[in-house]
This record gives C-alpha cells, structure tokens and sequence, in this order.
C-alpha cells in the first residue's frame, strides 16, 4: 500500500493496488487522530482496490471514502 499525504491533509491513495486490515486500521487511525485534532483528512484519487476493501469492512464513512464510491 502506498499513500502519499501533503502538509495540508490530502492523501494520495491512487496507487493503492492492495490493502490488508492492519493497513485500512493505519489509516483509520489517522483519519481519526486528524479529526481529533480539529483538522480533516481527505483522499484524492482514492483506487478501486481501497475503496472496496473499505467497503468491505464496513469503514468507507469513517474514511470519508463514501462519496467516492458513489461515483
């Protein structure tokens, strides 16, 4: 898994090919910690193989991921 976050939050998670729980927790934990900390995460580009796997585990809302499914 590779994502790339910029200074100002937004993370690049198109080259995401493949991604495991430990990996969707990792990122969870920094949506979260960000959150907590007043500022917000999001993704651009989000890959299909992130957005299901998300989907998967039912954490697509918590990863602000939902809206890109959608499309």
């Amino acid at each position: 898994m590779q994502v790339t976050v910029s200074d100002s939050g937004k993370g690049d998670a198109s080259r995401v090919e493949h991604v495991d729980a430990a990996g969707l927790q990792l990122l969870l934990a920094f949506q979260r910690a960000n959150s907590a900390g007043g500022a917000s995460a999001t993704w651009r580009d989000p890959s299909p193989a992130l957005i299901e796997a998300a989907a998967l585990l039912g954490i697509t809302e918590a990863l602000h991921l939902a809206t890109h499914s959608e499309s």
